[in-house]
């Protein structure tokens, strides 16, 4: 079981790891005395998969609840979605999937993009992620969870997933390719990431200032952050974090007028077995970006949040889609289209027809 070195990580220089791929790209290192990692772009993102998601622990039990309940809650179907830092992970994707039209999942290593291509054309020896399907499942109220209930949630991610991105929340914007304007996503994911990429408040300020960017005026806010965690071991390879917890993503949700506080769902979520990965527990968020209102003094604080957050790409406008060999990476990560059909219902949630699917003939 991975274990927190709160004396490695008070002493250690974690600051100058690369940027967005957090605690879902983290290196795999040999067994033994733990060391600062020095970078994040040549780890192992299947032996991280076989370590950290061999099975279903508590932080990730309480964010699945949180993503299903929230999304229920709203009942909304999101014509354009991101999940920001989606790691070599799908399982934050079973949850989306029901309330999405198109997903573009998006990771700074290309290792993780490619366990993630991997998984969705269900090649052999890809992750298996069915029992977080069956954990997304029982959250959302399922009349059956079973083995037939899994798979047709895991097919409904393979049809939702319409590209894999190449992302960077050190830059702006940041998600590659993408053009300055004013237009972005309807829904913004982003579990464990600016936080776990950095040790550094202010750097993490920064990282979630363009994440932020990223979602539409309107358009909703679901995240997952480790709560006051200074660092993190995976095989003897301590990773940094920034310490942050519900109080400072209030205050920067506050400070960049992002959203009405009246209507933010912010919950800290303790581990009753204690730290289990160098995280005390987990913070979970809802918010919607303000839209303008009509107030004269909401309007203008709202206007002051987008001059800080200035600069949200245009992403009404997609390349167009070509098909990928079948094995190996490819410059374009985009996956090819289908044509329309039909998905039945799962788990008592509205199914949007099919986007695309990346298997079809």
């Amino acid at each position: 079981m991975r274990e927190r070195a709160p004396s490695l990580v008070r002493n250690a220089d974690l600051t100058s790891l690369d940027p967005t791929s957090g605690r879902n790209g983290a290196r795999v290192a040999a067994a033994g005395q733990a060391q600062p990692a020095d970078r994040f772009d040549d780890w192992l993102p299947r032996e991280y998969l076989a370590d950290y998601y061999a099975r279903l622990d508590e932080d990730e039990s309480h964010t699945l609840a949180f993503l299903a309940q929230e999304l229920h809650r709203r009942g909304r179907v999101a014509p354009r979605t991101l999940d920001f830092g989606v790691g070599p992970t799908v399982h934050h994707l079973l949850a989306l999937a029901p309330w999405a039209e198109s997903i573009d999942a998006a990771d700074y290593l290309d290792g993780n993009l490619r366990e993630v291509r991997r998984w969705l054309r269900d090649e052999a020896g890809a992750h298996d992620g069915s029992p977080f399907a069956a954990q997304v499942l029982a959250c959302e109220g399922a009349p059956r969870v079973d083995v037939a209930a899994a798979r047709a949630r895991e097919a409904l991610v393979r049809r939702r997933v319409a590209r894999l991105l190449r992302c960077d929340a050190s830059r702006d914007p940041a998600i590659a390719g993408a053009r300055p304007g004013s237009a972005g996503y309807d829904l913004v994911m982003s579990c464990y990431c600016a936080e776990s990429a950095t040790a550094d408040r202010s750097v993490w300020r920064r990282y979630m200032r363009h994440i932020l960017a990223l979602l539409r005026p309107g358009g909703l806010l679901l995240m997952a952050a480790l709560r006051r965690c200074r660092g993190y071991t995976i095989r003897g390879q301590v990773f940094p974090a920034a310490g942050i917890d519900e109080g400072d993503i209030a205050g920067l949700l506050d400070d960049f007028a992002f959203d009405d506080p009246r209507r933010r769902i912010l919950q800290a979520r303790h581990l009753a077995a204690g730290p289990l990965h160098g995280d005390e527990g987990v913070v979970l968020l809802a918010c919607e970006r303000r839209e303008a209102t009509g107030d004269a003094t909401g309007d203008a604080a709202m206007e002051a949040g987008r001059a800080v957050l200035r600069g949200a790409p245009d992403l009404s406008a997609r390349p167009p889609r070509r098909r990928l060999p079948p094995r190996g990476e490819s410059d374009d990560p985009d996956v090819r289209p289908c044509g329309s059909r039909s998905f039945p219902r799962a788990g008592g949630a509205p199914i949007a027809p099919p986007h695309e699917d990346l298997h079809a003939p």
